[in-house]
This record gives structure tokens, sequence and C-alpha cells, in this order.
């Protein structure tokens, strides 16, 4: 059994070369930094859910 981190069941349940994840927040990152994030094989979230409360 390779217990390589690359090689973990969250990698290849999402298809990743690294076991991270972008922790998905809506007013301190966007998208430039999910994409950055994916495009270097680990796991990018956008956030939301921060809209007006009234």
């Amino acid at each position: 059994m390779d217990t390589s981190l690359a090689d973990s069941r969250f990698s290849r349940l999402f298809g990743l070369d690294s076991p991270i994840c972008l922790a998905p927040m809506a007013l301190a990152s966007g998208g430039a930094l999910t994409a950055a994030c994916a495009r270097a094989g680990a796991l990018g979230l956008v956030g939301g859910g921060y809209g007006d409360l009234a």
C-alpha cells in the first residue's frame, strides 16, 4: 500500500495531484485564487452565501 500523501483517498476521489483544498473564503479569495489552486493540482473552492441579509 502506498502511503504517499499525493496518493490519498481524498486525492483519488477528486482527481487531484496534491491533497490540498482551498477553503472557500468569499470575502478574502475569489475566482483568480481558486483557478490558480486548481491549475496547481489542488481542489479550489469559491465561497458564497454572504449576500444581503435584508
